[in-house]
């Protein structure tokens, strides 16, 4: 008897465990189905349009479905209105992050998309079950996507044969007029973007500003000259159509095109041996337009080998957008940092004075005076709150009275004068409750929050234009991060000459506010030029460290910088937003004028009062005129360098600041160095090279450009000419030894007689 009412308590318990689990399963009433259907071809880390079919087997559904995605390393809430009656279908494309998806579906779909029926305010959380259509594909972060718009894939077939051969990792994705993404967010994973013969006039409105802000974003996009019009991308096009024309584009290939004429801010890529425009670009924003002067896919061309290996070769179809991933990382820890509330010390001694006066002798003869010394020990520890509380509430009264805001940002000036950047906003709050920010079309603007996707997705998110922080603590630090863009604001003209070791000319500020702090980043070096006024042209006159201007590069990494808390917090928080716009554009392999204002010209505004801090650092690519004179030389240290593994192209990067050391995962690495831009007219100039392999493991080879192969540097001559070794303007060697180990790098020095 005894064993059966054991065994009855024993299902007792296992069903009361079970029941909740089998009740929950039983109201699930939404049914999801999740497809990448634009492409299935996905990066990791990077947002892709995704078709969310929705089924309600419930009742009517008035709410949110909430979107959690993960930017710059952290995580991100957004919701979007849902309006789904009872039986219903309705399917939505939303931006998903495919390589948290991949891993796991089963387990991260629930996690990824929820639904609130209500609405997220404050609904009540609707269960649902999810299904993955299809099994993404996912690809390295710098893997080239090549995206395009044809009314027919066959008619690029000829671009498509000579990209698998010339760039064997890249990714074509097709789409049409009805899977063009509508944001400009879904088109993140493109480098490239060609359209053919298909009339982006016809596309919606959201779909041709979707394709103009992704140029703005730094996307490049290709067209050809067509009959048709490009409705919204007509006032970007870089050539204006005449009258038809036949176009020679090599010795034995002649194709039908137009004559055309450049717009205003554009530049000729290629002409014909007569002089006819056959390739022209112009920039937008961090990106451009590049246009040729016929039909991209016009027959009898479209399949012809010839034609399809010029073209591209006259495009860069490696072009990468410039990362900002990074930079947030330069904004995270400073940005975060508020002074702290504190009374000067005078103050504190003039307190201290007056408590011991007071209760002192004029407590006690007041007291006596009354006859009520027995109170006093109830008055002095009163008094010592009071006054405790007085000198709390008159350091911290900023704290107290309002929020406030620190917003930081750093811009990369186009060569449009449009403003092209990242930023980050931080409250710290007065009180606990909800705090909400809007933003306009020209910004982004996502709550960050540390990455838990088994956290409550109430309690921050961006819904339609506002950002809400619900249930705040008091005295509590929240981040918003995004993109803005500012179109014509203004640049930097800029008339520099470098010789004898300094840099003399002017630069003058063209934009309608004072730029502070001006300098120029050349290498891990700054040379302070000052403040600029509103129009005013700065005469610049200053030693430099090298013989020349170099890229730009940031002088310290993020995490260098938050391991020095002794820093006055405003001198490093303007260090780190200064390092990251030198970060936003050294990919750029330029020098780089920067400087800061305190104009408020981010679209992203407080609901409410607030005191508020504003740091926008603006970073200027910028060129100088080199004049050599005599004996000169230079060394491979101060020389742009990339290194890529050789059989997987994977880049390396150092693996300390000063890039002294580099570990390499395979045998066969690549190392190329770049001639300053420059020295490049004065190549001829340059008559030796040499190169002086480090005591580490592994052997040195050259590539030779007139035999076209690696040669050994043992075989160079002392006095080697660099004719044979300088390709263009890049200087390539290979670098073969044992995997998975540290080396350090040759060391190439040219010279030359200054011509």
């Amino acid at each position: 008897m005894r064993q059966q009412w054991l065994r009855l308590t024993l299902v007792l318990i296992v069903m009361s465990i079970l029941l909740p689990t089998m009740h929950v399963a039983a109201k699930s009433t939404i049914e999801v189905q999740v497809d990448f259907s634009v492409t299935d071809k996905l990066k990791y880390g990077a947002l892709s349009p995704a078709e969310i079919t929705i089924k309600n087997t419930g009742k009517d559904f008035l709410g949110d479905m909430v979107v959690k995605s993960e930017k710059n390393n952290r995580e991100v809430t957004t919701a979007q209105p849902l309006n789904i009656a009872s039986g219903e279908e309705k399917k939505i494309t939303v931006n998903l992050n495919g390589s948290q998806i991949a891993e796991n579906p089963k387990v991260m779909l629930p996690k990824i998309i929820a639904f609130y029926d209500g609405g997220i305010e404050g609904g009540k959380k609707v269960s649902a079950t999810y299904q993955l259509v299809t099994q993404p594909q996912l690809y390295p972060e710098d893997t080239p996507f090549i995206f395009t718009l044809t009314s027919n894939r066959e008619r690029l077939q000829a671009i498509s044969d000579q990209l698998k051969k010339q760039l064997a990792d890249s990714v074509e994705v097709a789409l049409t007029t009805q899977t063009f993404p509508q944001d400009v967010e879904a088109l993140a994973l493109a480098n490239v973007l060609i359209i053919d013969d298909v009339a982006t006039q016809d596309l919606t409105k959201a779909q041709q500003n979707a394709l103009i802000a992704w140029v703005r974003n730094g996307g490049m996009l290709v067209a050809g000259t067509t009959p048709t019009t490009l409705g919204e991308l007509n006032a970007h096009m870089p050539l204006q159509k005449a009258e038809k024309q036949q176009l020679t584009i090599s010795e034995n290939l002649t194709i039908p095109g137009y004559m055309t004429t450049l717009e205003p801010g554009a530049t000729v890529v290629k002409t014909t041996g007569t002089g006819e425009t056959l390739v022209a670009q112009k920039p937008l924003g961090k990106g451009k337009v590049v246009q040729f002067a016929f039909v991209i896919g016009d027959q009898p061309y479209h399949n012809n080998q010839a034609y399809g290996e010029w073209l591209v070769s006259a495009v860069d179809m490696q072009h990468q957008v410039m990362a900002t991933t990074n930079v947030a990382e330069y904004y995270r820890t400073a940005n975060a940092t508020f002074e702290a509330f504190e009374v000067s010390a005078s103050g504190i001694l003039l307190a201290i004075i007056l408590y011991v006066i007071i209760v002192g002798p004029i407590l006690y003869m007041v007291l006596k005076k009354l006859d009520k010394r027995e109170y006093a020990w109830v008055i002095i520890p009163t008094l010592a709150v009071v006054v405790a509380i007085t000198l709390f509430g008159f350091g911290a009264k900023d704290r107290i009275r309002q929020p406030q805001t620190q917003q930081v940002a750093s811009y990369v000036i186009n060569e449009d004068s449009s403003l092209s950047g990242t930023y980050m906003t931080s409250l710290l709050t007065n009180r606990g409750g909800t705090f909400s920010f809007t933003f306009d079309d020209t910004t982004t603007a996502f709550a960050m929050e540390a990455t838990n996707l088994g956290a409550n997705a109430q309690t921050a998110y961006t819904k339609g234009q506002q950002v809400v922080f619900k249930d705040a603590r008091y005295w509590s630090v929240q981040q918003i991060q995004g993109e803005s863009f500012i179109p014509k604001l203004g640049k930097f003209d800029t008339s520099l000459v470098v010789a004898d070791g300094r840099v003399e000319g002017t630069v003058k500020n063209n934009f309608p506010f004072d730029v502070q702090d001006v300098a120029i980043a050349t290498g891990k070096e700054r040379i302070h030029l000052g403040t600029i006024k509103a129009g005013a042209t700065l005469q610049v006159s200053a030693e430099i460290p090298s013989n020349y201007l170099q890229a730009g590069q940031v002088a310290l990494e993020a995490y260098q910088y938050t391991a020095m808390p002794q820093q006055d917090l405003d001198e490093r928080l303007h260090q780190m937003v200064s390092e990251a716009a030198v970060l936003q554009t050294q990919d750029l392999q330029s020098p780089i004028l920067v400087g800061w204002t305190d104009e408020p010209f981010i679209g992203l505004t407080y609901e409410g009062k607030a005191k508020q801090k504003m740091i926008n650092y603006l970073a200027q690519p910028i060129t100088a005129t080199l004049q050599l004179q005599g004996d000169f030389s230079i060394t491979s240290e101060v020389m742009n360098k990339q290194l890529y593994d050789l059989q997987t192209a994977t880049a390396y990067t150092p693996s300390s600041v000063d890039e002294e050391e580099w570990y390499f995962e395979g045998k066969e690495t690549v190392m190329t160095l770049e001639v300053p831009a420059q020295m490049v007219k004065d190549i001829a100039s340059i008559k030796q090279i040499t190169v002086e392999a480090n005591a580490t493991q592994g052997e040195v080879s050259i590539w030779n450009a007139t035999t076209q192969a690696y040669e050994d540097i043992e075989r160079m001559a002392p006095t080697a000419s660099s004719k044979d070794y300088i390709d263009g303007n890049q200087i390539k060697l290979l670098l073969t030894g044992p995997e998975h180990e540290w080396y350090e790098l040759p060391i190439v020095e040219l010279k030359g007689v200054a011509q």
